[in-house]
């Protein structure tokens, strides 16, 4: 039996060291740890890279300090010539930041003056030897790429990172790396190579508008969220907003023929019932023809049968909203403590993810099983790429369906008359599973408004067109057209008439 030990001792170190990589160092943000896979993979090495300003150091600092109050030792070696208060002073407005934590399970290393009286073998040295007297579990460097360039490194010098890369695993502590890499070095520099993990922050600007973002590069063994995230630098730190169509692609819910009433009783029979429930409709139109009117019907007849709301505004303020609703006897409905919740997102300078999160984080909190989008033109005009809008649509779409939450969007139509109207992109057309159309008719000298069901998926539906009346705090539909055709041109006659034919004199 003895013979054997030796091979079980070995057994349980690989089923420890397995154990520990599967086990994950979370970045202080749920968003950035959901796109790296779940975290960061222990006993491994990272390399964060990016522009000067890109936010860098604040991330690295917000990983240390997450670690620090998960119980972890931490050691931050800097070669930036600042004394370890300006340092602070950086960061003590940081949610993260815990003062306390300094001097304790965070050690900061100033090596400037070990960079400049050493060789760079010397230096990653003395960084292993500190790493293992002190029983270090994460280690950062800020700047690496600044070391090795104050250093000069030969292409000799580079088998030290290599060693020190391979003792620091050996030591089982987890390595990040930061740096002001180009994208040149990072094809080529032997830290790159070498690591587990590269994540990269971006800092730009898409006209006057500030624009970060965050790529994974590459992460060893895991599956993580790929393409390019925003974020932001808050009070919290680095905030991450994953890409929406990374978060949704085919998701599943349970196919129903159940109806649900858009509170207003002819519309629910123009679509045979009403919309399908966890369908997603478009209410299109130009302005003031009655877009967000109906909406609000909608999420009012959803809190009158017990289902909870969610008004995402672009344009009006919750109290706008709620005067409007009082005006058409639907106080209740949007009493502060009701069942309809308000989100305003301002359209200035909207950051599209961000709006997504928001709305997803609103809907999962909340258990919304009705939600209106009002309007959707607002994300389309934050969508940088153009070619991006419909697959971030359909992304969130399914997204809500897959909750079995029953959508509606609004969207306006700059065509106020004529025909050949401009409804939706083409994607978005295909996307939802309804569109209703409303819009302005001149008949008699008098500009009247004109309601029409397009599209109901799976269902049969009137393929009338309508009026739809507004007054006095009421909305009816009303069948005033049944004579008339060529309304939508906008060259109405007498129903069997064609254009250029007189009509009968009386």
């Amino acid at each position: 039996m003895a013979a054997d030990q030796p091979f079980r001792e070995d057994a349980d170190a690989r089923t420890g060291r397995v154990a520990r990589w599967r086990a994950k160092l979370s970045t202080g943000d749920a968003a950035l740890d959901q796109v790296l896979g779940g975290g960061i993979p222990r006993d491994a090495l990272y390399v964060l890279t990016g522009p000067p300003g890109a936010g860098k150091t604040i991330l690295a600092q917000q990983i240390s300090f997450t670690a620090a109050r998960a119980g972890l030792r931490v050691i931050y070696f800097t070669n930036v010539s600042e004394p370890h208060a300006k340092i602070v002073e950086h960061i003590r407005n940081f949610d993260f930041y815990v003062p306390d934590l300094i001097g304790d399970r965070i050690q900061i290393y100033n090596i400037t003056s070990q960079v400049r009286d050493k060789g760079f073998r010397e230096t990653l040295e003395f960084i292993v030897d500190t790493v293992r007297s002190e029983g270090v579990d994460l280690v950062v460097v800020d700047s690496f790429r600044g070391l090795k360039h104050v250093l000069e490194v030969s292409v000799r010098g580079r088998g030290a990172i290599f060693d020190m890369a391979a003792q620091l695993s050996i030591l089982g502590c987890t390595s990040l790396l930061v740096g002001e890499y180009t994208p040149y070095e990072i094809q080529t520099e032997p830290e790159f190579a070498i690591a587990d993990g590269i994540i990269n922050l971006e800092h730009g600007t898409a006209g006057v508008q500030d624009i970060r973002t965050l790529i994974v590069g590459k992460m060893r063994g895991v599956r993580y969220l790929g393409g390019a995230h925003s974020f932001q630098i808050n009070d919290r730190g680095i905030q991450v907003f994953p890409r929406q169509e990374a978060l949704v692609h085919a998701p599943r819910y349970r196919a129903t023929d159940q109806r649900v009433s858009t509170g207003i009783d002819e519309l629910d029979r123009m679509m045979r019932g009403g919309p399908i429930r966890s369908s997603s409709t478009l209410i299109a139109g130009s302005a003031g023809t009655g877009k967000t009117l109906l909406a609000l019907h909608f999420l009012a007849a959803g809190a009158r049968s017990g289902e909870r709301g969610l008004m995402v505004s672009f344009q009006e303020n919750p109290e706008q909203l709620t005067l409007r609703a009082s005006y058409f006897g639907l106080a209740d409905a949007f009493r502060p403590d009701g069942a309809i919740e308000m989100l305003f997102l301002s359209p200035i300078e909207l950051d599209l993810d961000a709006a997504a999160a928001q709305i997803r984080t609103a809907v999962e909190e909340r258990n919304v099983q009705r939600i209106v989008i009002d309007s959707v033109a607002e994300l389309e005009s934050a969508t940088r790429d153009p070619e991006r809008f419909d697959d971030f649509m359909a992304s969130l779409v399914g997204f809500l369906r897959g909750r079995e939450v029953t959508t509606i969007m609004t969207r306006e139509i700059h065509q106020i008359f004529g025909a050949n109207l401009a409804i939706a992109s083409q994607g978005l057309s295909y996307i939802v599973d309804n569109i209703v159309l409303l819009r302005y008719l001149e008949l008699e000298a008098q500009i009247r408004r004109a309601i029409a069901v397009l599209k109901i998926r799976g269902s049969d539906h009137d393929k009338r067109l309508r009026e739809l009346l507004i007054a006095d705090g009421q909305i009816r539909i009303v069948d005033s057209f049944r004579h008339l055709s060529g309304l939508l041109a906008g060259m109405p006659m007498p129903a069997g008439l064609s254009p250029g034919q007189p009509g009968e004199e009386g």
